[in-house]
């Protein structure tokens, strides 16, 4: 009876181990199924940070190129700035120059006026003063 009662406690731990077995092969089998979707996720991972990398390395270089056009093209309009200022600066000494020989030029025109003025009351007055002997001739 005691053998009896161990056979039949033996084959219900065998049951049990079974029963235990069957649920540990499930749980095995689901974690290899969720190991293959996790690793096609770190594959993909993977490979998107090497896509992101590369795309930030591109970036960085376009905008180092970018970077480099703008510090070019300020150069270029600072030389322009330059030379422009340059060409007022000669163009209002230019002016200054001209405006200076226009007053030089009235002054002169004016004293060249006046002498004339003097010189015709001169012939005026020798004019007047043959008519005045004419007429007591």
């Amino acid at each position: 009876k005691e053998t009896d009662t161990r056979v039949s406690d033996l084959q219900n731990q065998l049951e049990e181990t079974s029963s235990i077995s069957a649920a540990l092969k499930c749980q095995l089998k689901d974690l290899g199924q969720q190991l293959v979707v996790l690793s096609g996720e770190r594959d993909r991972s993977v490979k998107e940070n090497g896509k992101l990398k590369s795309d930030n390395q591109r970036m960085g270089k376009e905008q180092e190129m970018l970077i480099d056009k703008s510090f070019r093209q300020v150069e270029e309009l600072k030389s322009t700035r330059d030379t422009l200022e340059q060409d007022v600066e000669q163009q209002v000494a230019e002016y200054q120059d001209m405006m200076k020989c226009c007053a030089n030029l009235q002054q002169q025109n004016q004293s060249v006026l006046v002498q004339c003025v003097k010189d015709c009351i001169k012939d005026l007055e020798k004019a007047t003063v043959e008519l005045e002997r004419q007429k007591t001739i």
